[in-house]
């Protein structure tokens, strides 16, 4: 098995992740390497065959990895080639065709097919652009960004991020105190000493910040929009 990487930071630190885990469990493990932005993957294709190396973990955006994906069918390589999240778009079919079938990535459960983002896809599809990769995650940080400013009446950093937990686990369990209630600083002050309220807090930090990646990937895509487009795409989200 190959583990290749793009030379860059996000690319080497995955595929360090892989190739230690694998080494972990007994495997052999070839590391390569690419220089991002490549086009041509013939010589490392053929060194690959060379090796007898039948599957590829690579740390890479879509384009390369399609059209690595592409030049290997073309050449006829009995190889399987695995990667993660970048591959979540549409644009990685556009490069590789249907040689890019039995390519295999990882990804977070895919919310385009939850009832409740029915909505927001819509709005995204009416507005030329597609639900994929982390567009709908970006959509709910806003939301619960947009929640929590109401609900905490407090421009206090920490009495706005504690209302963000309850409002990410309000929405996962039902169970906090917090459904559609305004409360004051002092109220919320004296809620944030409740353990499962701390505990709330906590698992909405890592929820927040993950969150950050997810509405830095929309506000590039909403880049794209022309000034008249974007209340019709914002409008739905303003309003709730």
């Amino acid at each position: 098995m190959a583990v290749l990487d793009d030379k860059r930071t996000a690319g080497r630190g995955i595929v360090d992740v892989v190739e230690a885990r694998l080494h972990r469990l007994g495997r052999q493990v070839s590391r390569q390497s690419y220089v991002a932005g490549e086009r041509g993957f013939r010589a490392l294709l053929s060194r690959m065959e060379k090796d007898r190396l039948r599957v590829a973990y690579i740390g890479g955006y879509h384009t390369e990895v399609g059209l690595l994906v592409r030049q290997a069918a073309e050449a006829k390589a009995d190889l399987t080639v695995m990667a993660n999240d970048p591959l979540m778009t549409s644009e990685f079919w556009a490069i590789t065709g249907s040689a890019g079938n039995g390519t295999l990535f990882t990804f977070m459960p895919n919310p385009a097919g939850n009832a409740n983002a029915a909505s927001a896809v819509a709005g995204l599809k009416a507005s030329g652009l597609p639900g994929e990769g982390y567009t709908l995650y970006a959509c709910a940080a806003v939301q619960a960004w947009a929640e929590a400013v109401n609900r905490s009446g407090s421009s206090r950093l920490l009495d706005f991020w504690f209302i963000a937990g309850a409002t990410v686990m309000s929405s996962v369990s039902r169970s906090t105190d917090f459904h559609a209630t305004q409360h004051s600083p002092r109220e919320v002050s004296r809620m944030m000493r409740r353990p499962q309220n701390v505990v709330a807090a906590m698992l909405a930090s890592a929820f927040i910040f993950a969150a950050f990646a997810a509405f830095f990937a929309l506000a590039a895509a909403l880049a794209e929009l022309p000034s008249a487009a974007l209340p019709k795409v914002l409008r739905p989200m303003i309003d709730k």
